[in-house]
């Protein structure tokens, strides 16, 4: 009698350690797949913001405009979500400007960096789709038992997600100052 109930102590323990390694490794994955989109989400917020200073030196060449974007932004300071954001705001002022000043700024070096934002903004996109996909399976994951209890174990934290959505209500910070 004892040996059965040896056996079946044995036996939960040995499922609930398969069951907690299965889950920890499940949640390790996610945390791989979600660093190595925010490895490519920065990478390409670094060169957005190449291009967008290199945009804004043509602006303030061609036209009586003197943008300066970029002289408050401390980025040291800024999680990716800000930065994606203010940096977002500065691509749809640059277009704007790009739509009011077309004659000025018709000219190939400005086309071509626009082009390169196009592909960077696609890249970057894809980038937050591939890292929302796996925040959410992993918020999902340990918001349930008994993930939950191995996420606390293992100190596994909910990870917010890139909803630029919610971003486009907020009041833009980017001043237009003119040479005139």
């Amino acid at each position: 009698m004892i040996y059965i109930v040896l056996a079946v102590v044995i036996t939960i323990i040995t499922a609930g350690l398969i069951i907690f390694l299965n889950l920890s490794n499940k949640q390790k994955k996610d945390y791989i797949r979600i660093n190595t989109a925010e490895e490519a989400i920065n990478a390409s917020l670094d060169e957005r913001l190449n291009l967008l200073k290199e945009i804004e030196q043509i602006i303030n060449n061609s036209t009586e405009l003197n943008q300066n974007n970029f002289k408050s932004l401390n980025i040291d300071e800024l999680d990716s979500f800000e930065f994606d954001r203010k940096l977002s705001k500065i691509t749809e002022l640059f277009n704007k400007i790009r739509s009011d000043y077309e004659v000025e700024l018709d000219k190939e070096d400005f086309r071509d960096l626009m082009t390169k934002l196009k592909i960077n903004e696609e890249k970057n996109e894809a980038s937050k789709s591939y890292y929302n996909k796996y925040a959410e399976d992993l918020n999902s994951r340990i918001s349930s038992f008994p993930a939950n209890i191995i996420a606390k174990i293992s100190g596994t934290d909910k990870k917010e997600m890139f909803d630029i959505n919610k971003f486009k209500q907020v009041k833009t910070d980017i001043v237009v100052e003119s040479k005139i």
